[in-house]
């Protein structure tokens, strides 16, 4: 909510980009859920909340935060559409990788095998780059975001706090 209050000029156009890469986030996860064959073996877990063919409907909500948020600090340095979608693309998938461990832990997710797979993180990429190079074609998101920066890093951190913790818990025992 507070991205969507500090986001500049509403139109048609951002509002339908927005719900294409919601509807798109809702349909890869559902994809790579029945099949495996996107990101790997995986179930949700409930802690998302409602879901939709298995996937939670906070799972589009997330894609789209983080496209929007990554492509807002990529699009400050980087001019170049395709570059500019490399790396809002390899920001979203070092926030995955900060985010896997603690995510296990808090039942958003599983992994068949108990291991994240790499092909995880090749299918985020590939995926996070389609997004983030379509978004940046239509200049919906607003890079002058003030909270598109801090928002992801400051989850970002969060969860690599929360991995620390659960680590350090692993460790010593504060029973």
């Amino acid at each position: 909510g507070l991205l969507l209050i500090h986001h500049g000029k509403y139109t048609m156009r951002f509002w339908g980009m927005a719900f294409f890469i919601f509807l798109a986030g809702i349909a890869v996860e559902v994809v790579g859920v029945a099949t495996g064959l996107l990101f790997g073996e995986y179930t949700y877990g409930s802690t998302l909340g409602p879901k939709v063919f298995h996937t939670p409907l906070m799972i589009g909500v997330n894609w789209f935060l983080l496209v929007y948020c990554s492509l807002s600090i990529v699009d400050r340095y980087i001019d170049t559409p395709y570059f500019r979608a490399v790396g809002a693309a390899a920001l979203m998938v070092v926030y995955d990788f900060a985010l896997e461990p603690a995510a296990i832990q808090l039942d958003m997710w599983s992994w068949s095998g108990g291991a994240v797979p790499l092909q995880n993180y090749l299918a985020w990429f590939i995926i996070a780059f389609i997004l983030n190079y379509v978004a940046g074609r239509t200049g919906t998101f607003d890079r002058e975001n003030k909270l598109a920066l801090p928002l992801f890093f400051i989850q970002m951190g969060f969860f690599i706090a929360l991995d620390l913790w659960i680590y350090i818990s692993a460790v010593w025992d504060f029973s």
